[in-house]
């Protein structure tokens, strides 16, 4: 309460009735006994510390001796008069503790209740706007929508375009002669390709050759290239060899197109597919397709679980009426996707030799997967095409994405495209933010004024969208991991994986290779030094900078700091691709996360660090 609120409080009469005077001493003694401790800055409705917790605060009035009743009543008729004062007193005593903070926290800042009041209500109306935005016109990614993508393919004439090999090897022509056949290969590299040391009746060529004394590459080559090309009907490819139109090298195209093959590696590794959604309607389980997070669930692979709902599911016979089937990559549909067919081709690959390592060699000219022309040309019509600029939707097939390219780059493209799109939830506040700044200029009355009403407006709408959207699409990704499955991800052994045969920790029949990891501790050391030397030198860099310029950002400086930036990432990245290969990680995600840490470190310092420094020009000037 203020003082103005004080004086209309009303007085109390000096004459008062007997009978009321035990009341008003007990009220008095409590208001005034709480008016005090409020003053000292306790709380007014905690006892004092040195109060006894069996007496009340009114047990010092006798009812039985007036003269103790007549002195209380006097004294509670005197705590009444003083207690205006008294509450003026705390309300002074908070004006001055709330100045005196903001003299510490805010120095030099007076606040402005029309300013307050002006950027409240352009935030509360922006933030309906965001609310109506996300909620009318924001179209989420999350849908699957395959009968929309593939109905707006039909109706754009996307071309049924014919299948593609899923891994494709590349050999220099044994039959053509080459500079480097008749070069010495190192025996050493020749037992590095083979990643089992266990003696089989595969690469049987290539084992005489890395026992052998000497070895020339040309012969090396052949060897290899007979091994593979055996070894790939074996596993269950099917492998088509050619030459190209030069006859300068060989082309070996594997191919996994026999479902019993897919279903023997699928069962094999214990994969997870997914169910089709009629058969959760089958199975009474009621999902709405509105809601986005309804999904149906997944099931380890395998053709007992047919078998078990043939006596009790209607129209369940097949693989297919039980597992979702995906016609992207294959005309008549497969349970598996192009990527994972093509990661079984490289995982049976690199159990037996290491592909890099031929490759680096120069054993094998190159090895890639082949994109699937039937895919291509479907995300190529419903996508990329011109016709899909007047989708004001904005909705990308991630799900499409997913299959094909997988879930790394579908991650890419959801936040991307998210972003994007709740950038335009923005436009129209700045747009009208913009106007207003412009328009400001003929209102010199309050010019400054509403600047600073737009300013920080708008400052606290961003501050609120960013958060905004991050929850949302932390909700998209927990959704597209759990509709993924990606919450168990396969783990590929890398062939580079270097170690010896020992038992495994798991099974102590088996042999598997294992690193010391006394070695793998110092060579992560190692590289967490070198990438700590880096960024040293980086920001020295900068640092030198900054002296040489002032901090002044005019062309000059900002060429040259353009250029140093560019010339430290061109020395780093293969640096930091070394240092990861060093560390020697027995798993391909392992490794990619190593190398993404590295490079996410460096380039952090290497293009942002200019902007922490100080700013030194107006000293200067």
């Amino acid at each position: 309460p203020c003082k103005g609120d004080t004086d209309s409080l009303p007085r109390p009469s000096a004459h008062l009735k007997p009978a009321t005077r035990p009341i008003l001493a007990g009220v008095a003694l409590r208001t005034g006994a709480r008016a005090r401790r409020a003053r000292l800055g306790a709380d007014p409705e905690e006892p004092p510390p040195d109060a006894d917790p069996r007496a009340g605060e009114d047990s010092t009035v006798d009812p039985s001796d007036p003269k103790s009743i007549d002195k209380a009543g006097k004294d509670a008729e005197r705590e009444v008069v003083e207690l205006p004062d008294r509450m003026d007193d705390v309300a002074d005593d908070g004006r001055r503790d709330a100045l005196k903070y903001n003299d510490i926290f805010f120095p030099g800042w007076q606040p402005e209740p029309y300013l307050v009041i002006s950027s409240s209500i352009g935030v509360l109306a922006t933030m309906i706007w965001l609310i109506l935005f996300f909620r009318c016109f924001y179209f989420s990614d999350r849908p699957e929508s395959l009968d929309w993508w593939l109905k707006k393919a039909k109706e754009l004439g996307v071309d049924d375009a014919a299948e593609s090999p899923d891994l494709v090897i590349v050999f220099r022509n044994p039959g053509v002669e080459s500079t480097d056949a008749g070069e010495e290969m190192p025996q050493d590299q020749l037992k590095k390709l083979l990643v089992s040391d266990v003696q089989t009746d595969e690469f049987t060529r290539t084992r005489e050759l890395a026992q052998a004394k000497t070895t020339e590459k040309g012969d090396a080559r052949t060897a290899l290239l007979q091994d593979v090309r055996e070894l790939l009907p074996k596993l269950g490819f099917n492998v088509r060899t050619f030459c190209t139109v030069d006859n300068a090298e060989v082309i070996v195209a594997v191919t996994l197109d026999s479902e019993d093959v897919v279903d023997y590696y699928f069962m094999r590794d214990h994969r997870y597919c997914q169910l089709q959604q009629a058969l959760t309607d089958k199975l009474g389980i009621v999902q709405d397709p509105a809601q986005n997070a309804s999904a149906p669930g997944w099931l380890r692979y395998n053709h007992g679980v047919v078998e078990q709902l043939k006596p009790h599911v209607v129209g369940v016979n097949e693989v297919p009426d039980v597992f979702r089937v995906y016609r992207g990559s294959r005309k008549e549909g497969s349970v598996s996707r192009g990527v994972d067919r093509t990661r079984i081709v490289f995982a049976e690959l690199a159990s037996h030799f290491d592909l890099e390592t031929a490759k680096d060699t120069g054993l094998v000219s190159s090895f890639y997967p082949v994109h699937n022309r039937r895919c291509l040309s479907q995300l190529r019509g419903i996508w990329a095409s011109a016709a899909a600029i007047w989708d004001f939707s904005f909705r990308q097939p991630i799900h499409l994405l997913k299959a094909y390219y997988g879930s790394r780059v579908a991650f890419f493209f959801a936040w991307a495209g998210f972003y994007c799109k709740a950038l335009l939830a923005l436009l129209i506040p700045a747009i009208i933010c913009i106007a207003l700044m412009l328009a400001s200029q003929y209102f010199e009355y309050r010019r400054v004024f509403l600047i600073e009403v737009l300013q920080l407006g708008f400052g606290v709408v961003v501050i609120v969208w960013a958060a905004g959207i991050r929850n949302l699409f932390l909700q998209d990704t927990q959704y597209f991991v759990e509709y993924w499955h990606l919450w168990a991800p396969q783990r590929l052994p890398r062939p580079q994986y270097e170690g010896s045969l020992r038992r495994s920790h798991i099974d102590g029949s088996q042999m598997e290779r294992r690193a010391n990891s006394v070695v793998l501790s110092l060579t992560g050391y190692f590289s967490t030094l070198v990438t700590i030397v880096f960024c040293l030198l980086v920001m020295a860099a900068i640092y030198g900078w900054m002296t040489v310029f002032h901090g002044q950002m005019n062309i000059v400086a900002s060429i040259v700091l353009a250029l140093q930036i560019k010339i430290f990432e061109i020395i780093y990245r293969p640096i930091a691709m070394w240092l990861t290969k060093l560390e020697n990680h027995k798993y391909q995600v392992d490794f990619i996360n190593a190398l993404i840490w590295k490079t996410f470190a460096f380039q952090f310092i290497n293009y942002y660090y200019a902007f922490f420094l100080p700013d030194d020009s107006a000293e200067v000037h």
